[in-house]
């Protein structure tokens, strides 16, 4: 037998190895939800609004050593210029906060946008508004907003909304925090 006629060790052995393919990666962000999708689930929430929800127990704020006014590094004043649109940030907020107060939503959801007082109030109108049992779900609507300045990084709004058939005006305080607007006060008539 000749070299040229012998069986190849290596080959009866391995199998061929197919060519390497590129791939794009998956996409690990969530789609968008656009206006009807959002419409819908609102109609969906409300057909199964019925039924008898859970309690569920809020966040526990954190107080303990440390954690006070004695440290040098606590939340820093932002000029108003490093901020985002008064207005248009107070209109994105009010529905979630109005959510928030009649159970809807978890109030943890906004516990970075408010103080720590503010925060309380809202976890706890929330909890009362879910051991009432939540009534029929509208979306909250924002028909106005009016925003005053008083000093650099400080903003006074009036807002008029549409929640559970009634409109209704709040009132508020937010101050520009860490580089972003934190509400301080609220009030709602």
């Amino acid at each position: 037998m000749s070299l040229d006629t012998a069986a190849d060790p290596i080959g009866d052995v391995l199998p061929a190895t197919p060519l390497l393919r590129l791939r794009p990666a998956p996409r690990t962000e969530p789609p968008c939800l656009d206006v009807p999708t959002i419409e819908r689930m609102y109609a969906e929430a409300q057909l199964t609004a019925h039924h008898a929800r859970h309690y569920v127990q809020p966040s526990i704020p954190l107080d303990g050593p440390g954690t006070g006014a004695e440290l040098d590094f606590g939340q820093q004043p932002t000029a108003r210029h490093d901020l985002p649109d008064p207005s248009t940030w107070v209109h994105r907020l009010m529905p979630a906060l109005l959510e928030c107060m009649s159970g809807l939503r978890p109030s943890s959801q906004v516990v970075r946008w408010v103080s720590q007082s503010t925060y309380q109030r809202i976890a706890r109108r929330g909890a009362v508004a879910r051991r009432r049992g939540v009534r029929g779900i509208q979306r909250p609507q924002v028909l106005k907003v009016h925003v005053c300045e008083p000093s650099d990084g400080v903003v006074e709004a009036s807002v008029v909304v549409h929640h559970d058939n009634r409109v209704r005006a709040i009132a508020l305080r937010l101050e520009g925090l860490d580089g972003r607007w934190v509400m301080t006060a609220f009030t709602v008539g």
